[in-house]
């Protein structure tokens, strides 16, 4: 699955560049100013209920789920990108739009520097363990 990942332009706007990005998978371009706002972003950051909001508003489907891993093999099957939230070492909680899955790693666009990232499939469990799996997936509406 390829995607153009955007860089977020502002510390606490990676949910909103990765909302960004999978916005222009599916053909719908946005600037990142006007998804803060649609997602009624803080200076704390965007909760996944507020990206799912912006997301319907644009005229998507969105499932929001916690505590559902499989969600993300699932969604991937089809081709469907996955926004999570990860709590890392170098971050306190921040989101990244996941694009593969195998035994072995996950690949992941990462918002800070716009570019593709691989975990070993158990770190990023783990850190995707601590924000309680949470998952965001996005669909066309038809």
């Amino acid at each position: 699955m390829k995607l153009k990942p955007f860089q977020q332009e502002q510390p606490h706007t990676c949910a909103v560049a990765c909302l960004r990005t999978v916005a222009h998978y599916f053909g719908l371009e946005r600037d990142e100013a006007m998804l803060e706002s649609l997602c009624d972003t803080r200076l704390d950051g965007t909760t996944p209920e507020d990206v799912a909001y912006a997301a319907h508003q644009l005229g998507f489907s969105v499932t929001v789920s916690y505590d559902k891993p499989d969600v993300l093999a699932q969604s991937l099957q089809h081709s469907l990108p996955v926004i999570v939230f990860l709590s890392m070492p170098t971050t306190e909680v921040h989101a990244v739009t996941v694009t593969a899955l195998d035994e072995q790693e996950v690949t992941y666009l990462d918002p800070t520097d716009a570019l593709e990232h691989r975990l070993s499939r158990q770190t990023f469990l783990t850190y995707w363990e601590y924000v309680y799996h949470v998952a965001i997936v996005i669909t066309p509406s038809h």
